[in-house]
């Protein structure tokens, strides 16, 4: 449920927790807090998307659950140290998208 509009909230009361009990086990069993792991899951597939398919990066960034493309290509920037479209550009080879 990665691409969906998921919060700690959403998913709290998904599972009938507190969401600052929620928050605390979920760092306690994962070692990071949920936003972290979400945007490591979400970066993870966007990744496969950028190479596998011939989507556009809008496409990717909405499927993966961003709804706001700048957002996203900032939190890619910020994983992985390049636009999303230089990440493709660099794995394609050069080939243009």
């Amino acid at each position: 449920h990665y691409g969906e509009n998921l919060t700690l909230e959403v998913l709290a009361r998904h599972i009938h927790m507190n969401p600052y009990y929620f928050s605390s086990f979920f760092k306690k069993q994962t070692g990071e807090n949920f936003k972290d792991y979400l945007n490591k899951v979400r970066m993870k597939r966007s990744m496969d998307l950028l190479v596998l398919s011939d989507k556009k990066i809008y496409e990717i960034a909405e499927e993966v659950g961003f709804r706001d493309y700048r957002y996203f290509t900032e939190i890619f920037c910020r994983h992985f140290g390049k636009t999303p479209k230089a990440y493709r550009k660099e794995l394609l080879g050069g080939q243009e998208e």
